[in-house]
C-alpha cells in the first residue's frame, strides 16, 4: 500500500514539474519572440538586405509563438548558414519566400480606375538605395506574405504592426494576389487606416464553381496540394493540383467554392479548366445541391 501511494506520489510530482517547465517556457518564449524579430531585423539594418540575398522576410507570429523566417532557398544547408550567420534560436520557423518584388512604374497604365488593397505591415527594412523600403505585407485574413519594394516618399513614417491602404493602379491583367498585385502594378498612394479589410474588388473576368472535396493528399512540395474533386450532379471526377495557402485547412467530404480566371478559351470540364486557368480562391460554403454556385464560364 505503501508503494503504491509512493508511486502516486511522484507521478503527481512529475505531472506539476511538466505543466510547471511548459508554463514557464511558454513564458519566456513570449517574452523572446520580439527580441529573436528584433535581433533579425537590427543585422539586416546593418548589414543590407542584399548583403544576404537568400533572406526575404521575417515576423513574430504570436498565436503559434514563434518567429516565422522566409528563405528563398529553404533547405536544411540555408537554415542552418542562417542560424550561424544571423542568429540561432529555437523559436525560428523557416517557410519558403518568394523573390523581392520591385514596383513596376509606368507614365501610361492600361487598365481600369485605381483600386485600394488594405495590407498589414509585418515588417520594415531598409534598401541599399535610400529612395526605397522593402515591406513584408499580408492581407486580412489571408496566408500568402510577399516583401515587396517601395518608393519612400510614399510612406516615410510606415510602423511595421500597423494597417495600410494601398492605392494601386494596374498597368497589366493581375491575378487576386499580392505578387502578382504588386509586380505589374504602379502604387500610387499608402495611407495608413484602422480598416483590416480591403475597400475595392479587382474586376477580373473569372466566374465561381462549386466543387465536393472526395480526397486531399499532400504533395512532394510542401506549397501544394493535391484535391479530388467532383461537381454536383456530376460524374467527372478530377484531382488537381492546388497552392496550399489557398486552401490551408481544407476538409475531405466538404464543400467548396472556386473563383477561377481563365488564362485561355476553355472547355466546360474540369480537365479543361484546371489546365488553362488560375485559381484565384477557395472559399468553404454550406450551400449544397442546386443552392450551389454554378457560374457559366466567361467568354473568352
Amino acid at each position: 500500500m505503501k508503494k503504491t501511494i509512493f508511486t502516486i506520489l511522484i507521478c503527481s510530482v512529475m505531472f506539476l514539474g511538466i505543466t510547471g517547465c511548459s508554463n514557464d517556457k511558454k513564458e519566456i518564449a513570449n517574452e523572446e519572440l520580439q527580441s529573436v524579430s528584433n535581433q533579425i531585423i537590427k543585422y539586416f539594418q546593418n548589414n543590407r538586405v542584399t548583403d544576404y540575398e537568400n533572406y526575404i522576410f521575417n515576423y513574430v507570429d504570436e498565436e503559434n509563438k514563434i518567429v516565422v523566417v522566409g528563405l528563398l532557398d529553404n533547405s536544411e544547408k540555408e537554415q542552418k548558414r542562417f542560424k550561424k550567420t544571423i542568429i540561432d534560436s529555437n523559436l525560428i520557423r523557416f517557410v519558403k519566400g518568394e523573390k523581392f518584388v520591385d514596383e513596376v512604374e509606368s507614365k501610361d497604365p492600361v487598365y481600369s480606375n485605381p483600386f485600394i488593397r488594405t495590407y498589414n505591415v509585418l515588417n520594415v527594412l531598409e534598401s541599399n538605395n535610400y529612395n526605397y523600403l522593402y515591406l513584408t505585407i499580408r492581407q486580412f485574413q489571408d496566408e500568402e506574405v510577399q516583401t515587396i519594394k517601395v518608393r519612400r516618399e510614399l510612406c516615410p513614417n510606415i510602423v511595421e504592426g500597423k494597417n495600410y491602404d494601398f492605392t494601386i493602379k494596374e498597368i497589366d491583367r493581375i491575378e487576386n494576389s499580392i505578387l502578382s498585385v504588386s509586380s505589374i502594378s504602379t502604387i500610387l498612394e499608402i495611407k495608413e487606416t484602422d480598416k483590416v479589410e480591403n475597400k475595392d474588388p479587382i474586376d477580373f473576368n473569372s466566374f465561381i464553381r462549386t466543387y465536393d472535396i472526395l480526397n486531399v493528399a499532400e504533395s512532394s512540395d510542401y506549397n501544394y496540394l493535391y484535391l479530388t474533386i467532383i461537381q454536383f450532379q456530376g460524374e467527372e471526377v478530377q484531382t488537381i493540383k492546388v497552392r496550399r495557402e489557398l486552401c490551408p485547412n481544407i476538409v475531405k467530404g466538404k464543400n467548396y467554392e472556386f473563383t477561377i480566371k481563365p488564362n485561355s478559351r476553355v472547355e466546360n470540364n474540369l480537365l479543361s479548366i484546371f489546365s488553362k486557368s488560375t485559381i484565384l480562391k477557395i472559399k468553404e460554403t454550406d450551400k449544397v445541391g442546386l443552392e450551389q454556385i454554378q457560374d457559366p464560364i466567361p467568354e473568352n
